[in-house]
């Protein structure tokens, strides 16, 4: 299988970004400079299935823990000591499906990612058995991961460590750190996180 993918930054500290659907890593175009500011290095990719990575047979077409583990290991074999996985959406989604199965994560952020997709199934089974602290990041009126479904995640979630923070309004995924009005709200949450694991 073949991943296309990119990478910034340096550093020791990691952060793998997993891409909504539909869309690719060049979603995760805008967000780069903020965490390779931070010191953070970063590597994006696209899902199998997700042009221009290859496309899989049937009988692997939704386990994306393979692609996942693979970006970990990139990042890992690159110097980073410490990897983060942050998921929007779709990759939120499969992130969390695919978290128990994962090694050498210091962390899991999911930005909006649903509970329960076509591709990815229900992620609770898999949150449940989470040890890895867990950042997720959700606004209150998501049509796709609203207050209570994100309060659901987070009290299923396994990890000992794990916190929540809300915002008002719809925004999902990337926008809550590209379009919403409190985007850097957002952005220190989620920076000061990495930094404090």
């Amino acid at each position: 299988m073949r991943l296309f993918s990119f990478s910034a930054g340096s550093g020791s500290t990691g952060v793998v970004l997993a891409h909504e659907s539909p869309g690719g890593l060049c979603g995760w175009l805008p967000a780069v400079p903020n965490f390779t500011a931070h010191g953070l290095r970063v590597l994006a990719f696209d899902f199998r299935g997700f042009p221009p990575s290859s496309t899989p047979s049937n009988s692997s077409a939704g386990d994306f823990a393979p692609d996942l583990q693979a970006a970990v290991d990139a990042l890992h074999d690159d110097g980073a000591t410490k990897v983060f996985v942050a998921g929007a959406s779709f990759g939120g989604a499969a992130t969390l499906a695919s978290s128990p199965r994962l090694h050498g994560v210091a962390g899991f952020v999911n930005l909006s990612g649903e509970l329960d997709l076509p591709t990815t199934g229900n992620v609770l089974p898999a949150v449940r058995r989470l040890r890895a602290p867990l950042l997720v990041l959700a606004s209150q009126q998501d049509y796709y991961l609203d207050a209570a479904a994100a309060k659901r995640l987070v009290r299923t979630a396994g990890s000992p460590d794990k916190q929540l923070a809300l915002y008002p309004g719809y925004e999902h995924g990337w926008d809550l750190l590209e379009q919403a009005p409190f985007k850097q709200r957002v952005w220190s949450r989620l920076l000061a996180w990495i930094d404090a694991h």
